[in-house]
């Protein structure tokens, strides 16, 4: 679903209002750019959750960067971690 387009972001609403929860995991401003933000949401269903994940924070130096897998285990160290 292409959410730049009214289309898209209509079909998302609508599947958003039959869920308890909605998970976005985009960078700062790219959500409430699409409508993906709890104001939006919540004109379609009032009692709805909302969750955003990012990369790097929402506020901060970096919170505007792509969060990207392999790189943010990188800079946390955890990729140390795996051994396999």
């Amino acid at each position: 679903m292409d959410l730049s387009l009214e289309e898209g972001r209509s079909a998302f609403h609508r599947i958003a209002a039959t869920c308890d929860i909605v998970i976005e995991a985009m960078r700062r401003g790219v959500a409430a750019k699409l409508g993906v933000v709890y104001e939006k949401l919540r004109q379609h269903k009032p009692d709805i959750i909302t969750q955003t994940l990012t990369g790097y924070g929402e506020g901060g130096p970096l919170s505007a960067r792509r969060g990207v897998n392999m790189v943010n285990q990188a800079e946390s160290g955890m990729i140390c971690l795996g051994r396999g």
